[in-house]
């Protein structure tokens, strides 16, 4: 008999990061396959695509047997534009040419796969397709319609996975003109999910705005946060370790890790500046910065020459787990990584001054925040590697319990048992 089949799709470095534990649990129980929206070497390096290839779960790009010569062509200057744009580093008149040319590209190579007719009906060759899996993104556009309007023909169930865990809770979380696009395509849809699937009531709450029905919105927590999965990347991280020590001459220093958020967050630019300039100053600190993982320019640093030897910049080449354990604090505002840090029992600095978001560290870690770089340096300077943190055991046991679910049924079991119940409903 014909395992029940699931196919997921992914088009980002978040999306295979947080989907990666629930693929690889549900493997022992359906038949899977995973489709990348984009070019794989555009995800890569990355570490999740290594693991599932290892367990014999192949990610292929979506249009692996539809391109022709001019389509692979187009792929090959996105990508020489994209390393080029990395390598040089350019100034914010370059980079705009740079954006816009990939833009120009992005949208040819879309038109020109669109004309392609009925490429989507190949990945429906399998029999026993029950369910397919989008993250939570726009499923009414190229290339997902064409998928999701097939699936749903058939009776197919349409499930929202997440990309990441949901930190803000005020409304207008990003600038007036993303906010204005965001709310263009929640209002006009042919197509809604079946069923969402979010960690906590603070994910649940933000898609009863965007109108879909409670019923179909499921909290089963962070598969992140899973103690299966832990187990698997605590193995993965001597990989790291070595690495992450060669990058400074004193490791007797405390070292720190500042996860940026993307500016049209409602970000503070020129408080960042300072506050990563005021960062670079301290000589008693080993400090890196990680952009945000979806591609962030950091061109706009200007760091002193004299500070340059006790920074680093890494980017997906190092997964922020890893950096998670190896910092002895990390500063966050809008970031999910900040549950990480928490989890693995790690100082967290909240700048609360460089953004004018609310998140769930306003909640729950109010001894966490601080209101200026200066606050914030002193801090730093305050800290101390005996158990310094701002906050107790029991409130970091609230917090994860509350955010990520991972206090009794266990995350991945819980996804599985929903979507075993789910099933027998539709027989």
């Amino acid at each position: 008999m014909n395992k029940k089949k699931f196919i997921f799709f992914i088009r980002s470095y978040n999306d295979i990061d947080h989907t990666t534990p629930l693929i690889n649990y549900l493997s022992d129980f359906y038949s899977l396959e995973v489709f990348s929206k984009v070019n794989l070497n555009r995800l890569k390096p990355n570490e999740n695509i290594n693991y599932l290839n290892s367990k014999n779960i192949k990610v292929r790009y979506l249009f692996d047997n539809t391109t022709n010569y001019y389509d692979n062509i187009l792929e090959t200057i996105f990508q020489f534009i994209y390393k080029l744009n990395n390598l040089l580093n350019p100034n914010e008149f370059l980079q705009k040419f740079f954006n816009v040319s990939l833009k120009f590209i992005q949208k040819k190579i879309d038109i020109n796969l669109n004309n392609k007719k009925n490429w989507h009906l190949n990945i429906f060759n399998s029999k026993n397709i029950r369910c397919i899996f989008f993250d939570w993104s726009d499923i009414n556009s190229f290339p997902y319609v064409n998928i999701v309007k097939y699936a749903k023909e058939r009776n197919i169930l349409v499930i929202g996975i997440p990309h990441g865990i949901e930190v803000f809770t005020n409304e207008n979380i990003v600038n007036k003109k993303t906010t204005l696009k965001k709310k263009f395509l929640n209002n006009n849809v042919s197509y809604k999910f079946d069923y969402i699937f979010v960690q906590n009531q603070i994910g649940k709450k933000t898609f009863i705005k965007q109108k879909f029905k409670s019923e179909k919105i499921q909290i089963l927590g962070s598969t992140r946060y899973d103690k299966h999965w832990i187990e698997i990347i605590n193995k993965n991280y001597y990989k790291y370790e070595t690495l992450l020590k060669n990058y400074f001459k004193d490791n007797q220093k405390i070292n720190v890790v500042i996860f940026l958020n993307k500016l049209h967050y409602n970000v503070n630019k020129q408080m960042l500046l300072k506050a990563i300039n005021d960062l670079s100053n301290i000589e008693h600190i080993n400090l890196i910065i990680k952009p945000h993982t979806r591609g962030m320019r950091v061109n706009f640093f200007k760091i002193e020459k004299k500070n340059k030897s006790r920074i680093k910049i890494v980017n997906n080449n190092i997964p922020s787990y890893a950096l998670s354990k190896w910092c002895h604090l990390g500063i966050v505002w809008g970031s999910s990584i900040g549950i990480q840090l928490v989890f693995d029992n790690k100082e967290l600095i909240y700048p609360k001054f460089l953004h004018t978001n609310e998140t769930i560290y306003d909640e729950y870690l109010k001894k966490c925040i601080v209101s200026s770089p200066k606050e914030m340096v002193e801090k730093i300077n305050s800290f101390n590697l005996k158990n310094n943190n701002s906050y107790n055991f029991e409130q970091r046991k609230i917090f994860m319990n509350e955010i990520v679910n991972s206090d009794k049924i266990q995350p991945l079991m819980r996804h599985l048992n929903f979507l075993n119940e789910l099933l027998d409903e539709k027989k």
